[in-house]
């Protein structure tokens, strides 16, 4: 352990309670972005407790320990009553009527073995000064612990907003660490998801699809990235779920307090911006049989047992978690029937121990050798209620063994891809797959025939990458891979039931074809002319461009055709939304500059075309 150093400047102000200052307004001169802190210098990494006023408390910048991230934290100290602490200004930073998110992690080393912390707003509005009590609780002695609320600014005549920090011990001194505030889009409640046959249903037994991304692990703290606004980047791409993974190896070594704390953090903030998380013990090889293949030894299953315990306590009935994911990629020395009967034994007794605790929260149960060999499953399925398999379709398998591995199981589960992706390295590379195209566009035509839910690896760092420019030090612009252009665009991408002209001129050229998500099919009309093919997306969206790709070897056929949109019904009412003019061999891209919102949409072919398109992919617009 290091010993604290005072290595800056520290700030005493030991009067009562300061009023904030500032220019009175409902926003600043440039308000942020949404997702984006308004805690300038949130973990004190400038090394000054700038910013920040001590209220009858003295603060104190501190190198290295004892920080929650980055290397700085405030020390409080010279305290002599409860409301004594540190004072943070809001004044003109906050939009009126806009609800915020309040987070400040604190930890106390003076007091008894566990003392109560109040998070606290002060607001006058109108001239009339109040207090409003975010969150209080009890926190453990010499553990970081998380205090988080929310708060609406209630009107546009403000003349002080402050938050600030108070504990009911008058003397103990404390730390503060990581201090958020941010602007949230999602106002609304979830709607618990369950298991319903092969489909996963909402509470109205609506069946949903969840298309989404893998994040960074709730250790990544750490770093500058670690903020509300790379969930609030996640939810831009059209998110609607985060697979938030456990690393078995460094979950146990944080302190209790703190570990739990950073999850629920990582869960609000999906939430706090619409998107459901999936909670993934993030392990490769086999507690049931020791296996590893990297000499890092397994979880024990006292460990496991006792995470999961804890977790299904934490997260029971909880509409904001989506999926207990029981471990990641179960790996043994083989495949065959007998290791999938044990590994099944071991996941038996893992259903067991959750549905214990939480009897509706979907469970995820991965299949052998990294989690892509499922073809033992149905003949000795995983016992319990509300199942669902998992996979990682990667490149190394080829399109042919899909439904041989799991795709047989699309019939009576639901089948979930909480890894996909590929980037040019020797593992992920595309020209390992063995399929009818390339891995991508086959990958998501076999995710599509199977109904299966997504989430693409990896939002961050590890490959494969989804960003070309993450880094610790909060500069991302969040700027996409190639593969993460191609991801992004397939989570925005409209879904619905197709329609469309009929009879196709043959066997498997239906109009669904060219919304198959397969580049190997199209559609071919039986007639020349007047064909077409559309999807009811069951809702209206605004769309920000138009995805195509021609039957190969027919592009001509394709210019003069017009994308349309409508809400009217599937055959009336249509306003044109583009107009091909001409079209290239594989995928072409139109910016639709229409800001109306459609629910049919639909490609009407020229004539003389027999309608032949291949792939059509609407893209939803998001501000």
């Amino acid at each position: 352990m290091k010993k604290w150093s005072s290595l800056l400047v520290s700030l005493s102000l030991l009067g009562g309670l300061l009023a904030g200052t500032g220019v009175p307004g409902k926003v600043s001169a440039a308000a942020p972005e949404i997702g984006r802190n308004l805690v300038d210098d949130r973990g004190f990494e400038s090394g000054t407790t700038a910013g920040w006023t001590g209220q009858g408390a003295t603060l104190t910048a501190i190198q290295w320990y004892p920080r929650l991230g980055g290397a700085w934290s405030m020390r409080v100290t010279n305290r002599t009553n409860t409301w004594a602490g540190p004072v943070y200004n809001l004044l003109g930073k906050m939009n009126a009527g806009q609800k915020h998110r309040f987070s400040v992690w604190v930890m106390q080393d003076s007091g008894n073995a566990t003392e109560t912390f109040s998070l606290i707003v002060r607001a006058t509005v109108n001239g009339v000064q109040s207090w409003t009590t975010l969150n209080s609780r009890s926190l453990a002695k010499d553990n970081y612990g998380r205090l988080s609320g929310e708060y609406t600014l209630p009107s546009e005549n403000v003349t002080e907003l402050v938050f600030y920090i108070q504990c009911s011990n008058p003397t103990v001194n404390y730390y503060v660490d990581n201090a958020y505030v941010s602007a949230v889009t999602n106002t609304q409640t979830f709607s618990k998801i369950k298991v319903s046959g092969n489909k996963l249903v909402d509470s109205a037994n609506q069946p949903q699809l969840f298309k989404g991304v893998n994040a960074l692990p709730p250790n990544e703290a750490y770093n500058d990235y670690w903020d509300p606004y790379y969930y609030r980047k996640m939810a831009s791409w059209g998110a609607n779920v985060v697979r938030i993974p456990i690393q078995h190896d460094d979950w146990f070594l944080a302190d209790e307090q703190k570990r739990w704390d950073l999850l629920e953090q990582a869960i609000q903030w999906a939430a706090d911006y619409g998107m459901r998380s999936i909670i993934d013990w993030h392990e490769i090889g086999s507690i049931a049989t020791g296996y590893s293949d990297n000499n890092d030894p397994p979880t024990s299953q006292a460990d496991f047992n006792a995470f999961w315990t804890k977790a299904a306590t934490l997260y029971n009935n909880d509409p904001r978690v989506l999926m207990y994911e029981i471990f990641n990629e179960p790996l043994t020395a083989t495949a065959t029937q007998n290791d999938w009967i044990t590994q099944r034994n071991w996941a038996n007794n893992a259903v067991s121990l959750i549905r214990g605790i939480d009897a509706n929260t979907p469970i995820g149960v991965a299949g052998l050798n990294y989690a892509s060999d499922l073809r033992y499953a149905g003949q000795y399925p995983v016992s319990g209620t509300g199942l669902v398999y998992i996979t990682h379709p990667y490149s190394f398998i080829a399109e042919a063994n899909y439904d041989m591995l799991f795709g047989y199981l699309a019939a009576s589960y639901p089948l979930f891809a909480t890894e996909l992706g590929y980037d040019t390295s020797e593992v992920y590379k595309e020209s390992r797959f063995v399929g009818s195209s390339r891995y991508r566009e086959a990958n998501m035509a076999l995710i599509k025939k199977y109904n299966m839910h997504w989430t693409a690896w990896h939002f961050g760092v590890y490959g494969p990458a989804l960003l070309t420019d993450f880094n610790n030090n909060g500069t991302s612009t969040y700027t996409p891979t190639e593969a993460g252009s191609f991801y992004r665009d397939k989570i925005l991408q409209v879904e619905g039931t197709d329609f469309g002209t009929s009879p196709a001129y043959s066997t498997g050229t239906e109009f669904g074809k060219a919304h198959d998500d397969s580049v190997v099919t199209y559609f071919d009309y039986a007639q020349a002319n007047g064909g077409y093919t559309g999807i009811d997306a069951g809702q209206s969206y605004r769309i920000a461009k138009i995805k195509f790709y021609p039957r190969p070897g027919f592009t001509g056929r394709m210019a003069g055709g017009k994308f349309q949109g409508s809400n009217t019904s599937s055959s009336s009412g249509y306003v044109d939304l583009a107009t091909v003019s001409s079209a290239s061999e594989g995928w072409n891209e139109i910016t639709v500059s229409n800001t109306g919102s459609y629910r049919y949409l639909r490609y009407l072919s020229p004539n003389g075309s027999y309608s032949n398109v291949a792939e059509v992919d609407y893209i939803k617009y998001v501000p």
